[in-house]
C-alpha cells in the first residue's frame, strides 16, 4: 500500500471548520477555489482535519502545482480539481466530497485510500488522463460513479449505494484506458451497466449480476493505454 509522505509543509486544522467570506450579496460563496495550491519542489505539502461548509463552497480545492499534495481527514469539501498545470502526486486519505475533476498528465499519479464522494444521480468523478490506485472507495447516488479516459485506472474494494437508480449512465465509464476493478459491488437497482468500456469506435457493457452485487465484482482489462 502506498500512504501519503512525511511531509515538509503541513497545514492542520484540528477539526475546525472552513468558509467563505460573504459576498456582496450577503451570501457566503466562494466565487472559484477556497483553497488553490501552485507550489512547486519536491516536498510534499499537507492539508489535514480540515471541515467545510459545504454551502459556503464552489471548488474547496484547486491544485496547480508540481510539489506533491496531500489531503487527508477532509470532510465537507464541494470538489477537488487538478488542471493540466498541476503535475505532482497526489495523496489522498480519508477525503469526502460531492465531487472531483482530475486533469492528470500522462505519468501523474494518484494514490488514495478511504475516498468517499457522494453526488447522486450525477457524475462523482471526472479523471483525464494519469495513473490511479486506490484503496477502498465509497459513494452514495446512482450516478456515473467514475468517467475515465485515456487513463491507468486501479481500484481495489467498493461499496456504492443504488439510491436514485437505475441509471442511464454506467457506474464505471471506461474511454481508451486500462483498468482494474476488485472487490466491487454494484448494486442492481442502481445500474443497468456496472461497466462500459470504449476503444476507439468499440464499445463493451457488462450488466449486474451475482457476483457485482455481492462485491466480489472484478472487471479487468491488460493492455495498451
Amino acid at each position: 500500500m502506498r500512504r501519503a509522505p512525511r511531509t515538509q509543509e503541513r497545514f492542520v486544522a484540528s477539526g475546525a471548520s472552513a468558509g467563505a467570506a460573504p459576498n456582496g450579496d450577503g451570501k457566503h460563496k466562494a466565487a472559484y477555489c477556497t483553497i488553490q495550491f501552485d507550489g512547486a519542489g519536491s516536498h510534499p505539502v499537507e492539508f489535514r482535519n480540515f471541515s467545510f461548509h459545504q454551502a459556503t463552497q464552489n471548488n474547496t480545492f484547486c491544485y496547480n502545482g508540481s510539489a506533491p499534495l496531500v489531503l487527508a481527514d477532509i470532510l465537507g469539501a464541494i470538489n477537488i480539481s487538478n488542471i493540466a498545470s498541476g503535475t505532482g502526486t497526489i495523496y489522498l486519505e480519508n477525503v469526502a466530497v460531492p465531487r472531483a475533476t482530475y486533469k492528470l498528465g500522462p505519468n501523474q499519479h494518484v494514490y488514495a485510500r478511504q475516498y468517499d464522494v457522494e453526488n447522486g444521480a450525477q457524475v462523482h468523478v471526472a479523471m483525464n488522463g494519469g495513473i490511479w490506485w486506490m484503496f477502498g472507495f465509497k459513494s452514495e447516488g446512482a450516478g456515473l460513479l467514475w468517467n475515465v479516459s485515456n487513463a491507468t485506472f486501479e481500484l481495489l474494494g467498493s461499496f456504492s449505494s443504488g439510491a436514485g437508480g437505475p441509471s442511464p449512465d454506467p457506474a464505471f465509464a471506461f474511454k481508451n484506458s486500462s483498468f482494474t476493478l476488485a472487490g466491487v459491488t454494484a448494486k442492481s437497482n442502481g445500474w443497468n451497466t456496472v461497466v462500459s468500456e470504449t476503444r476507439g469506435s468499440t464499445v463493451m457493457k457488462a450488466g449486474p449480476n451475482g457476483l457485482w452485487i455481492g462485491g466480489i465484482g472484478y472487471g479487468l482489462y491488460s493492455g495498451d493505454n
